[in-house]
């Protein structure tokens, strides 16, 4: 039983991980700008992934971009610093 429970969590972590499960849902670059856009507590992982995903199977592709991702690490409970 506790094979099963364990076979099961990798699936579901690995059903979850963007490095596998959002390259098969990425265009192929057309020879124009691809605008990706991500916000938010997964957007990192994801910016990473699409990077890596363009950057190997299709070099010289220019993979630029932005980002909006919360603040990790040490202060990044404090919120946003006043203007």
């Amino acid at each position: 039983m506790m094979a099963l429970l364990e076979a099961a969590l990798r699936a579901a972590i690995s059903a979850a991980d963007t490095r596998t499960a959002l390259p098969p849902l990425l265009p192929e670059p057309t020879g124009g700008r691809l605008l990706v856009v991500g916000a938010g507590k997964a957007a990192e992982l994801m910016a990473q992934a699409v990077h890596h995903h363009y950057a190997s199977a299709y070099p010289g592709s220019p993979v630029t971009g932005l980002v909006i991702a919360p603040q990790r690490g040490p202060g990044a409970d404090k919120g946003l610093a006043a203007a």
